[in-house]
């Protein structure tokens, strides 16, 4: 979404973070070998989500 001035709009309080970004912090978080399993570094991040929670009230009492 865009505003008036054509910069993105957000809609929350957080800055709009990329998935290029998103990547590279995770890649730096698992060279610092600073979570385990079993006694093991983890090698290799996974995925990263965002997930999204939707309220409608109906009724309010």
């Amino acid at each position: 979404m865009y505003n008036a001035l054509e910069q993105l709009a957000q809609l929350s309080d957080f800055p709009f973070i990329g998935a290029e970004s998103v990547e590279a912090a995770m890649q730096e978080i698992i060279a610092t070998e600073i979570f385990e399993l079993n006694g093991a570094p983890l090698a290799t991040a996974v995925d990263a989500r965002i997930i999204e929670r939707n309220v409608t009230e109906l009724v309010n009492g």
